[in-house]
């Protein structure tokens, strides 16, 4: 398709979304249920949790658990039943809606979450949903804030099973590597993971523990994601309402990357807890949310009786195997994958050490894999590459690829011209140390000055006492948090990092200068 109609098909998508606006009522389907052919593997857990003496150490998963009490069979049994229900294209589906959370609260997320997931019949465009099976419907999108809390943000989205919809991918389904799983009408909650902002990182290192849990005896989850979830909670009930999604009667998928992964995970209990039933959901990235007894009690709810919700991971990704300290412990099933050009994902129990990001030493994880994806739209979760066509314009991912190739061959100045994401709206490549608390410990034991010396921590210094001679000028913020950014600049190899939108120049007059 040449330049000048790819250009023509944004303006055909902008009008075709403007017209779709009108909605009529739609029938309340019943719930979804996905129970497993034999439904008897998180019963058996619980039973034989009771009854039996614990460990000396509570195992860390619900595949070892199982293989303790003798239990193996039920545990492939289970595995086996998630297996045949994830589905890539749903997956790659909810991985762009995840990632449009990152565009926050501006004027385009509307069209874009319904232009990504619209069957609107564009030629030669085909979204993530429509090759799926659903869609959004247009006009009933609403978004979550926070009052006083700017870095938390969500949006929730009708959607409803596509009749008849176009499954692009025979070749897919023909070879067995893809399976038909529409998503049965109801709501997709969609949270946005951390931003480059103080709130966003105090929220996610706030790693105390809070017994804040509907109906989870002894569970115990991160306090920050605690507290962050109850902010949007007024707004996601809110948001249920007005969309007439009733106990009982509707069903609700999650996502979310990262911090929003993990806000999701505990919305998904809390929603379950009120009678909504949460369908087979995707979350990405997410850190470890709660203590053994929370893990065995999303195992139980979440991988048959209702979802499954599937972690999927990627790479050596630090976050996913975050805290690392205290009774953390990861849940569910883990879809993980390799690298970004992986097609086949390894489907296993989370937390068990052959299993996804735990078959790495804490030293080789990294940040970098952390926004990388086999998934997500350009393989990212973390940047856009038509940023303000679609936070603003209101385009979807794959009409922005199609329509955009006009875009590329501006010169650099004018494209410049285009809104640009602000650094604190963009998505925080902030990862947890891998060693928490040796330094300190180290420390402690120095018994001479030498001891004391650390090339990388002088390199990082140096670096950020050579930012000051760019003097009082608008790019010093960035300056300074793009140096200490992720594990892999200087700062991350000293084992320290810049808390984002902390940055404040100081000056002072000297010698006729007022700035000097």
């Amino acid at each position: 398709i040449g330049a000048r109609r790819k250009v023509v098909l944004g303006c055909v998508a902008i009008a075709s979304l403007a017209a779709l606006t009108l909605w009529a009522p739609w029938a309340t389907a019943a719930p979804a249920t996905n129970e497993a052919t034999d439904g008897t593997a998180e019963q058996l857990f619980f039973k034989f949790r009771n009854i039996l003496k614990p460990p000396r150490r509570s195992p860390t998963g619900y595949s070892q658990f199982l293989h303790q009490t003798g239990a193996e069979e039920m545990v492939a049994k289970a595995l086996s039943y998630s297996e045949s229900v994830y589905n890539e294209s749903t997956a790659k589906a909810f991985a762009a809606m995840s990632k449009l959370a990152y565009c926050g609260d501006l004027p385009g997320l509307y069209s874009a979450v319904a232009s990504t997931c619209s069957l609107a019949g564009l030629p030669g465009v085909t979204g993530a949903c429509e090759r799926s099976g659903f869609e959004v419907v247009p006009g009933l999108v609403r978004t979550l804030t926070a009052h006083g809390d700017a870095a938390l943000f969500g949006y929730v989205a009708r959607v409803k099973e596509a009749a008849g919809a176009e499954i692009a991918d025979f070749a897919a389904l023909a070879a067995g590597s893809a399976k038909l799983g529409p998503v049965a009408d109801g709501l997709l909650v969609s949270i946005r993971g951390a931003i480059n902002s103080m709130n966003s990182s105090l929220t996610s290192m706030n790693i105390a523990s809070s017994l804040n849990v509907t109906g989870c005896q002894g569970c115990k989850v991160h306090q920050g994601y605690s507290d962050a979830y109850a902010q949007l909670k007024g707004a996601l009930m809110s948001a249920l309402k007005e969309l007439q999604c009733n106990p009982g009667d509707c069903n609700v998928y999650i996502t979310g990357h990262g911090a929003g992964a993990a806000i999701s995970a505990i919305a998904a209990w809390e929603l379950s807890e009120h009678n909504y039933t949460i369908g087979k959901s995707y979350i990405f990235g997410a850190p470890q949310v709660g203590n053994q007894e929370f893990a065995a009690h999303m195992n139980e709810r979440f991988t048959g009786k209702q979802g499954p919700v599937f972690q999927v991971t990627q790479g050596k990704d630090s976050v996913a195997r975050w805290p690392h300290e205290g009774d953390y412990t990861s849940w569910g099933v883990e879809a993980h994958y390799e690298d970004v050009s992986a097609t086949k994902p390894q489907i296993c129990w989370a937390g068990s050490k052959s299993c996804g990001v735990m078959k790495f030493t804490k030293i080789e994880l990294n940040s970098q894999d952390h926004c990388e994806s086999a998934l997500a739209p350009g393989k990212n979760f973390c940047t856009f590459t038509y940023w303000s066509t679609q936070c603003y314009g209101g385009l979807g991912f794959e009409v922005a690829h199609n329509a955009m190739a006009g875009f590329k061959a501006l010169p650099e100045n004018m494209k410049a011209q285009l809104p640009q994401q602000p650094v604190g709206h963009m998505a925080n490549t902030w990862h947890p140390s891998t060693r928490d608390g040796d330094l300190e410990r180290a420390m402690k034991n120095c018994q001479n000055p030498k001891e004391f010396y650390n090339l990388n921590t002088l390199k990082a210094f140096a670096a950020l006492a050579k930012i000051t001679y760019c003097g009082p000028s608008s790019g010093v913020q960035n300056s300074v948090i793009s140096t200490c950014k992720g594990g892999d600049g200087v700062c991350g190899k000293a084992g320290f990092g810049v808390v984002p939108n902390s940055v404040t120049e100081v000056s002072a007059p000297y010698n006729g200068s007022r700035r000097a």
